[in-house]
């Protein structure tokens, strides 16, 4: 039922709880199933924190259930959809999120954006499903805000990472924090895989939900599928000319967020690590010199 891969990072993120929560898994399908009426089929493929199944609704309906161990990333993530309440969203149906279930809407025909060939195309795409989306203002007594995502960075201890591009990000990311704005609940990590078609539009699936600056949503579309600087300049540039967001301000969370995100594979146990410090370089040297955020 459930891919040795995911097996290996629920256990090398949630420690004993994941190793406890694979164990009772059979009796907890069997439980979830009966609770909400529902017929669990199989684990849809290329999954990476979550067991992701098809299933159908005691109707016959067919829907999607997202199972973890009970975390509150799932939990801001049911909180995120129901706020959001299917505006560029998948929408919530029901589940537990307490007890790490959710009951989601299926997505058709559910293509993921990562199947669009062309990178043009991809970032029209991506900019229609961002200016759809409505602003939401959240609390943070519910949400994480980016600040709180930024702790991580002085969580780092030295010799773990190069020390100059540490202490770069952290000053970047502290900037980047004092000069925000403007505030809204983001989704966090809204990336080709986390856009799928429905009908004649797309929506977003697997909001992690925070709170911060609205430059902060490009990165993850912007770092994912990217073949190079080159690439990840164009992206840029097409996609604050589409949205008015500040390009300057876009590339300097990309670097910080990416040396943070080098850190998170270091403390889940997880791979990436070297991948994410090499996208760090590529938004390092776009930003150049000495900047207005360092």
């Amino acid at each position: 039922m459930i891919p040795e891969h995911l097996e290996r990072t629920i256990c090398a993120v949630h420690g004993a709880r994941g190793v406890q929560w694979l164990a009772d898994l059979p009796d907890g399908l069997a439980a979830i199933e009966r609770r909400f009426a529902v017929k669990l089929l199989a684990p849809y493929p290329n999954l990476t924190y979550n067991l992701v199944l098809s299933a159908l609704a005691e109707g016959g309906e067919k829907i999607v259930v997202k199972l973890n161990v009970p975390n509150q990333e799932l939990r801001t993530e049911s909180q995120a959809l129901q706020l959001h309440d299917g505006h560029g969203y998948v929408r919530l149906l029901g589940g537990d999120a307490d007890l790490g279930v959710l009951l989601l809407e299926k997505v058709c025909p559910g293509i993921p954006l990562s199947q669009v060939q062309d990178d043009d195309t991809a970032v029209e795409i991506f900019c229609g499903v961002l200016q759809a989306q409505k602003r939401v203002d959240a609390s943070r007594a519910d949400f994480p805000a980016l600040d709180d995502w930024g702790k991580g960075l002085e969580r780092i201890p030295e010799g773990k990472m190069p020390a100059a591009r540490v202490e770069r990000a952290r000053r970047i990311y502290r900037r980047l924090l004092e000069t925000t704005q403007e505030t809204t609940l983001l989704h966090g990590d809204l990336h080709h895989d986390n856009i799928l078609s429905a009908g004649d539009g797309w929506v977003a699936i697997d909001p992690k939900g925070v709170i911060g600056d609205p430059h902060f949503e490009l990165i993850p579309f912007l770092l994912n599928y990217l073949t190079g600087q080159a690439q990840l300049r164009t992206r840029i540039e097409r996609i604050c000319a589409k949205t008015g967001l500040d390009p300057g301000r876009v590339t300097a969370w990309g670097f910080a967020h990416m040396v943070l995100s080098a850190w998170w594979h270091v403390e889940d146990g997880t791979d990436g690590y070297e991948p994410a410090l090499q996208t760090a370089d590529y938004f390092e040297e776009l930003l150049g010199g000495i900047t207005r955020w360092d």
